[in-house]
């Protein structure tokens, strides 16, 4: 038995929406089919379906005792609080492929290796309101069954019913790439969605 998925099924190049609880994927992808609802994925679409996708959907962070780290399929992000007014120069982030150490005002806040290998020259880190302090860092391996279960190997573990949350909306995101024709902000899913979900049949 496949998943159970609610799926808001729209054009994006239509204000008409239309809901179908199906129940499993092949039913569903069938009724999609049969309404013309397919459309060829092109780098445009996909670009502005994600850009809808990650504006309407909510994150899914795992708190630490210096604020808390989430992920997407590509990236990790890391947010933490500073004190009010901190500067930039105040501020080291050493960040390499497997390592990440982090001090601020001469405090080691954050230090150990990354969980999974990241890009290490596609990071970047901001202060925002003068008490954020934001990093961005790309994943090396960047799929849905490949999601961090801790940030950093022996730290930050994500609790279960965060990794739970975390791999449902990996698992969205993967559908969302794979079929920009559907809106997947708003789907439902209920069964095996570890290691990337399920593999939706092509129409």
């Amino acid at each position: 038995m496949g998943p159970s998925i609610l799926v808001n099924m729209a054009r994006e190049d239509s204000s008409a929406t239309t809901t179908n609880a199906c129940q499993n994927v092949r039913q569903r992808s069938a009724v999609c089919v049969k309404a013309g609802l397919i459309l060829q994925p092109n780098i445009n679409q996909i670009d502005a379906t994600m850009s809808h996708f990650d504006e309407k959907t909510k994150l899914v962070t795992s708190p630490t005792e210096w604020g808390s780290w989430y992920q997407t399929i590509d990236e990790v992000v890391i947010e933490v609080n500073i004190p009010y007014g901190t500067r930039a120069k105040q501020v080291s982030c050493h960040l390499t492929a497997t390592d990440i150490k982090v001090v601020v005002k001469d405090q080691v806040l954050i230090q150990g290796q990354w969980y999974g290998n990241i890009v290490s020259q596609d990071c970047v880190w901001t202060i925002e309101d003068k008490k954020l302090l934001r990093i961005l860092c790309q994943k090396s391996t960047r799929d849905a069954g490949n999601g961090w279960k801790s940030l950093l190997k022996d730290q930050y573990n994500a609790d279960p019913w965060t990794m739970s949350e975390m791999e449902k909306k990996l698992t969205l995101e993967r559908f969302q790439r794979e079929h920009p024709g559907f809106d997947f902000s708003g789907a439902k899913v209920t069964g095996n969605f570890e290691n990337g979900g399920p593999q939706l049949p092509e129409p």
